[in-house]
């Protein structure tokens, strides 16, 4: 790490480094090969398909063409497993560069903390004003420096020994005048509630805004879903050859539902205060979860 005064404020700058990284580059390179075939074939298989149903012809020589509800089914399935997949290489080659080529420049002046985070050929920068901190800290668990500010945690950076990350959070500390985390008042992030509680005391939640906004999202792709597994599924009465194929859009189906109405009708609470038996006693007794000292720790209500 070079920590050093500029004409900006204090300056950090740290780079990936070690032998080590370069088994965890060799492992990531070889999966991404595996997620390369895997990828094509995919694509392969979907286009072949789609081209079969809209042309009505077979997929390959002395074949039959396509049946549509079974068609559709591995359809669906490819397109499922293709988005993780997706997702999963996108997430790996970001690793990858991390790992490999990664760079990290943290600047903090009185006006507040700018991070520069360059991974490969990808740049982000973003800044944080002086009044949004709260203070720095360091994690083991994934030897990482974050930010705690009044709406949230930031990463700052997983850079550098163990020595450099704490030898950063105590300068940028000092830099900034910020108070230790125990000196601050706690305070709610936004998208969190607090109201009182019929059993006494407190109750945390997440805003029931955000959760219908949520609810409402997750009901709409629920239509969608169940309408392309009805789709598939309505062949399979009539013919009990199909009614394997059926069986996935199903269980997506029906897994789609089940999260839409766990959405809609129910939420996580966090109780912050003491409990009143009394109360307690009256309320629905499956609702509640004691915890020691005659608290309640976390239920779930409707």
């Amino acid at each position: 790490m070079k920590l050093e005064r500029t004409f900006s404020g204090l300056e950090a700058r740290l780079k990936s480094r070690g032998r080590g990284r370069f088994f965890s580059a060799g492992f990531l390179a070889f999966w991404l090969v595996g997620w390369v075939i895997g990828e094509a074939i995919a694509l392969w298989s979907l286009g072949v398909g789609a081209w079969s149903l809209i042309t009505g012809r077979p997929p390959e020589a002395g074949r039959n063409p396509l049946e549509v509800a079974p068609a559709l089914a591995m359809g669906l399935f490819l397109l499922v497993w293709l988005s993780l997949w997706t997702f999963g290489g996108i997430a790996a080659i970001y690793e990858l560069m991390r790992v490999l080529w990664s760079r990290d420049r943290l600047v903090v002046n009185p006006s507040g903390f700018e991070i520069t985070r360059r991974t490969g050929f990808l740049l982000h920068t973003r800044w944080l004003a002086r009044d949004e901190l709260r203070s720095l800290y360091r994690l083991d668990a994934g030897s990482v420096v974050m930010a705690e500010t009044e709406s949230g945690v930031v990463e700052l950076t997983r850079l550098g020994t163990v020595l450099e990350q704490e030898e950063l959070v105590q300068a940028f500390t000092a830099e900034l005048a910020l108070p230790g985390r125990a000196a601050r008042p706690v305070k709610l992030p936004e998208e969190w509630r607090e109201i009182p509680s019929p059993e006494g005391g407190t109750l945390l939640l997440k805003d029931p805004a955000t959760r219908r906004k949520q609810a409402v999202v997750a009901w709409v792709v629920t239509i969608l879903v169940c309408a392309v597994a009805a789709v598939v599924i309505r062949p399979a009465f009539d013919r009990g050859t199909l009614v394997p194929l059926a069986v996935i859009p199903g269980a997506v189906g029906l897994a789609a539902v089940w999260g839409s109405l766990r959405l809609s009708r129910t939420r996580m609470e966090t109780r912050t205060g003491p409990v009143d038996a009394a109360a307690a006693h009256r309320c629905a007794g499956p609702r509640v979860v004691r915890g020691d000292g005659g608290r309640v720790a976390q239920h779930a209500g409707q």
